[in-house]
């Protein structure tokens, strides 16, 4: 219920609401590792990336105990692009376009899993 209220909340851009609610379903079952990736896209969505990491990072974990390795393949990728994205500094050098490209690259490697986790919640 708290996770599908985070869907709910992230649908509506209420992205602050649905990394509390990623938080409190977290903490009713922390090894839930959709709550995790969730939680995660809502706070790079925030601009929160080290935080992003650390919940990509956990859910690939747990993802990584239950035989999922395509998925814990997935989240790897993503932690490391944001954290390409840490790196890169703003210097007028093109980095604007860097930081960008990176979001992409995120955002398509995340894509795929998004929209398996957020299906069922929605009743497709």
């Amino acid at each position: 219920a708290l996770h599908d209220a985070g869907v709910t909340a992230a649908e509506s851009d209420r992205w602050s609401d649905a990394e509390e609610l990623f938080g409190l379903a977290i903490l009713k079952q922390p090894n839930a590792a959709e709550s995790w990736v969730a939680r995660g896209i809502t706070r790079e969505s925030l601009g929160k990336r080290e935080l992003a990491i650390q919940d990509f990072t956990y859910a690939g974990q747990l993802y990584s105990e239950n035989g999922a390795m395509e998925i814990t393949k997935q989240l790897e990728l993503a932690a490391a692009s944001l954290q390409d994205k840490n790196t890169t500094t703003k210097d007028g050098n093109g980095a604007g376009s860097q930081l960008l490209s990176g979001l992409l690259s995120t955002t398509q490697t995340l894509l795929p899993m998004a929209m398996k986790l957020l299906t069922p919640a929605l009743g497709f």
